[in-house]
């Protein structure tokens, strides 16, 4: 995944695991895994939520 230059507002839920964005249990997300250019998160604007932002 590629997110970049986004908004993320009333977002997740307030549940365990329910975060708005979540990568668990992924696996290599970077060239060796085969992701060219790798995943990343950049330049977001997340708020008001209802849980935590972001879990990797």
């Amino acid at each position: 995944a590629h997110l970049e230059g986004m908004e993320l507002k009333h977002m997740g839920q307030q549940l365990m695991g329910q975060y708005p964005i979540h990568f668990h249990l992924a696996g290599d997300v970077d060239e060796r895994g085969g992701y060219n250019p790798p995943t990343y998160i950049r330049d977001l604007s997340i708020h008001h939520t209802f849980s935590r932002c972001v879990t990797v």
